[in-house]
């Protein structure tokens, strides 16, 4: 055992470290490496002979240099939307995990679970800052945090190496379960398609063709129609390509789609749905158990909490009635803060739309691509713990985050013009 002594001068040594990451590493360089390590954190997790990685050492030094590095100032100017929405969310995690220790007394996961939200910001806050630079090339940042883990999951699968699939056969990559690699792709694979219409480089494209695969072999079903929906958000909404086209675009997608998943083989969990009964717990079909726990959690929130719930991460671990996590961003949320709760998350997105319409006349095809974002998460969240996916979700804020940065209204004027006529000179090829 480390005496107090010791433990002192470890943990002034880690601060020291992280201040020094946060400060001295070029921003773009920080945030790419930053959200890779938290992806390789969990490495063999789901395998049978368990994780290969200190995975909870990894993701809080990932943590603590993100907040460190937010809280240190850099050019760039945040809005006041984001600002207010930033602090908002604090605010409210803070509280909420009050209400947790009320009704299940103290625990140090709590705190873990407050410092995870609180990077959560700091890497959007990040990502806002990144967006803003002139010199940050935006494409080649994605194409990195898509591309890296998804040839490391398409290999793992295609060797059968045991530390990238789950005990089932399905492909886990570095992360933690195939459910939350299937997020990151479907993020990622949107998130590379705008990559390609800003740059016109195809190495986005291909990067976007291996995530496509790496998610359909992590067998989601949920993350291919999540994607299937992301994307298509992007091209209806994007008023820089002609109807006709944004037909064609979609329409091709959906049968490419269609195609390699009828080819890799992640079809076969279509036959878990037959003869499902939407509310057996005893049932190996996946939605069957879904919707029997969507009732028990709902039951509980209802006779025990309704207003403020039972508190932020309480369905992680003190609410569990099947012993499993919610698996829906709706029944989590209304469970875990109830329905003060949901009118905070309504206050949240309102204000997201509304920064993203007010950016549709100026930039549509990034408006187009931060709902697609937005559609891709409410569409696989509606029956998966994409609250508790990390790296998803950082790969998700880090796309939203410089989007807004880089289309912000209070750039300066030269910016601002400069950005526009980067995103303008797509229009002449795509038409």
């Amino acid at each position: 055992m480390l005496d107090l002594a010791t433990l002192g001068f470890v943990g002034l040594g880690v601060i020291v470290f992280c201040t020094l990451c946060a400060t001295l590493i070029p921003r773009p360089t920080l945030l790419v490496g930053l959200i890779l390590l938290r992806v390789g954190a969990n490495l063999g997790t789901s395998s049978a002979g368990g994780e290969l990685l200190p995975s909870s050492a990894i993701a809080g030094l990932v943590a603590v240099v993100a907040i460190i590095a937010a809280i240190v100032p850099a050019r760039g100017v945040l809005s006041a939307r984001l600002t207010t929405g930033s602090l908002l969310v604090v605010a409210a995690v803070g509280m909420w995990s009050l209400v947790t220790v009320y009704h299940f007394g103290p625990k140090f996961d709590y705190a873990n679970e407050f410092v995870r939200v609180a990077s959560l910001v700091a890497m959007m806050v990040l990502a806002y800052r990144i967006g803003q630079e002139p010199g940050a090339d935006l494409p080649k940042c994605i194409n990195w945090l898509v591309g890296l883990p998804a040839i490391l999951t398409i290999a793992g699968y295609a060797v059968a190496w045991e530390p990238a699939l789950n005990t089932t056969g399905r492909a886990t990559g570095t992360f933690s379960h195939a459910n939350q690699a299937a997020a990151y792709f479907a993020v990622g694979v949107v998130l590379c398609i705008w990559a390609y219409g800003q740059s016109r480089k195809r190495q986005s494209l291909v990067v976007a063709l291996c995530g496509l695969v790496a998610l359909l072999v992590t067998q989601s079903l949920g993350a291919l129609a999540a994607v299937a929906v992301g994307a298509s958000v992007l091209y209806a909404l994007n008023s820089i390509i002609t109807p006709f086209r944004r037909f064609l675009l979609i329409f091709g997608g959906l049968c490419v789609a269609l195609a390699l998943f009828l080819t890799i083989g992640a079809s076969g969990r279509l036959a878990e749905f037959e003869g499902a009964d939407y509310g057996d717990r005893e049932s190996d079909n996946s939605l069957d158990w879904r919707f029997a726990n969507w009732q028990a959690l709902v039951a509980i929130w209802w006779a025990r909490s309704p207003v403020f719930g039972l508190g932020f991460g309480s369905t992680s671990d003190e609410v569990q009635p099947f012993g499993t996590a919610a698996h829906s961003i709706a029944v989590q949320q209304l469970v875990e803060t109830g329905i003060a709760g949901v009118i905070v998350a309504a206050v949240l997105v309102t204000m997201l739309l509304s920064a993203i319409h007010s950016r549709s006349r100026d930039f549509p095809a990034t408006a187009a691509a931060l709902a697609a974002v937005c559609a891709v998460v409410v569409t696989h969240g509606l029956a998966g713990n994409w609250l508790g996916y990390t790296a998803g979700q950082y790969l998700a804020l880090f796309g939203v985050g410089a989007m807004l940065g880089r289309t912000a209204p209070n750039l300066g004027r030269d910016l601002r013009h400069h950005f526009r006529a980067q995103e303008q000179s797509t229009r002449m090829e795509t038409r």
